[in-house]
């Protein structure tokens, strides 16, 4: 039996796209996702990839159309229903059926991990009690703003004695 609808939360049913066609839709979407995102139970795909970050989303069909591989993964931003931005790992298995490209994913929740990814690297970069980047930090910066095509102004500053008023803090 060859399948011509997707089943979307609720049993709502909504016709595959053709073969041959280029629709770029979230035609199902998992009852587990109203946890995930805030949002109530009976909430559409349309409602859930509202929530989605307008750029990832643009993100994930530029990754789904160039990669190569049935299987990839994307990170991507969104807004829960109570307004919190939260981080999605997204992996995604490619396959045909009926003629069709189908994609199939499997999201999580990653904002954790992020939160304390960048943390870790804040602590790495930043000084703790002046709150300014430390030197390989600064280094680091310097090459990528020299690299870049835009201005760049750098002020130095010597401040005599400074030493002696800082060990004193």
């Amino acid at each position: 039996m060859i399948p011509t609808h997707a089943h979307t939360r609720g049993g709502a049913r909504q016709p595959l796209p053709h073969p041959g066609t280029s629709t770029r839709a979230f035609i199902s979407v998992s009852g587990r996702l109203s946890d995930v995102f805030g949002v109530p139970d009976d909430a559409t795909p349309d409602e859930i990839a509202a929530l989605l970050d307008p750029d990832d989303i643009d993100l994930f069909w530029r990754v789904a159309s160039e990669c190569n591989d049935d299987d990839f993964v994307v990170q991507m931003r969104a807004t829960r229903g109570d307004g919190a931005s939260i981080w999605l790992r997204v992996h995604v298995r490619r396959f045909v059926m009926r003629g069709c490209d189908v994609l199939r994913g499997v999201a999580f929740d990653v904002t954790e991990l992020i939160d304390a990814h960048d943390e870790v690297r804040r602590r790495a970069e930043v000084d703790g009690l002046t709150g300014l980047w430390n030197r390989a930090a600064f280094v680091a910066e310097l090459e990528r703003r020299v690299g870049d095509t835009s201005d760049l102004l750098l002020y130095v500053l010597d401040l005599d004695r400074f030493k002696e008023v800082n060990d004193t803090l």
